[in-house]
């Protein structure tokens, strides 16, 4: 099966039955990857999500999060009506399954031009200004992306230049949560599109390109696994925001709860250990 106890040496190797579908550049899948394979300051660590976790929701003190009020509120709104009051019980069991978990967020997709057309690239630029840049650009250049502030105009707020001198340089370190990628083309400017935050960018946004999705879809609809998307965006971040110092925070992928397979069955996680080595494999590329 597999190893991927990281902190020593032990390999980290992938059996031989590949789903290739799930690495669309066709990457050696018999390599392993050891703790030897990245930097010596390179870091490992876990986190979680204290809801999806920790259950024990009227115990120790612990009053309502705005996810316990919505799932309680609106159940429906959940497919399975189910919400976090157990969860995986994790309060009781942490002693035996973990030692800590920190977690901090800033999410972001990748995007990958339509096609090699100019217009589709820039579309693909803009979608990740309006994303990622909205945020990074203040706190590293300290103003909006320009193409935010030349397609959204009046309706951008301005920072005044006390706001910009203290935005500018304010962060430690990038918290960077990756899981997918969609494709971005062109929008043509056109007077029945009404400037709103879903159609200034001029980016339309898919996971599918002539019928074929961008990576294998998940238990997630929005979700598709698109491994290269990390090397891409960590070069994009490495230049165009000064190299910064970056713990990727969340990265994984999600799958459909399957009663009718044991529990030996489900944790032959093969698919999630194929989900890390190709991640990984990417990332040790961006570093490279």
């Amino acid at each position: 099966m597999a190893a991927y106890d990281f902190p020593d040496n032990r390999h980290f190797h992938l059996i031989q039955e590949r789903t290739s579908y799930y690495f669309p550049d066709n990457c050696n899948t018999t390599t392993s990857l050891i703790r030897g394979s990245f930097p010596a300051g390179f870091i490992f660590g876990t986190a979680s999500s204290s809801y999806q976790l920790e259950g024990a929701a009227a115990e120790g003190g612990r009053g309502p999060s705005i996810w316990d009020t919505f799932t309680h509120k609106y159940p429906d709104k959940i497919a399975d009506r189910s919400n976090g009051d157990v969860a995986v019980d994790s309060y009781h069991r942490y002693k035996k399954t973990q030692k800590g978990v920190i977690g901090i967020t800033l999410l972001s997709h990748w995007f990958v031009p339509f096609s090699d057309a100019k217009q589709d690239r820039h579309a693909a630029k803009r979608a990740l200004d309006f994303m990622f840049g909205w945020y990074m650009d203040p706190i590293v250049n300290d103003d909006y992306p320009s193409s935010m502030k030349s397609l959204v105009g009046k309706r951008l707020p301005k920072f005044s230049k006390a706001q910009s001198k203290l935005l500018k340089g304010s962060f430690d370190f990038l918290g960077l949560n990756y899981y997918t990628a969609n494709y971005a083309a062109h929008i043509p400017l056109s007077v029945s599109l009404k400037p709103s935050y879903l159609t200034d960018s001029r980016a339309n946004l898919s996971s599918v390109r002539n019928g074929v999705p961008i990576g294998a879809k998940t238990a997630s609809d929005w979700l598709y696994v698109y491994p290269r998307g990390i090397r891409d965006l960590l070069l994009h971040i490495k230049r165009e925001y000064n190299n910064p110092l970056i713990y990727i925070t969340e990265n994984g992928v999600g799958e459909t709860h399957d009663d009718s397979i044991s529990l030996k069955e489900a944790l032959a996680d093969n698919v999630r250990v194929d989900y890390y080595y190709h991640h990984l494999s990417f990332l040790q590329r961006a570093i490279k």
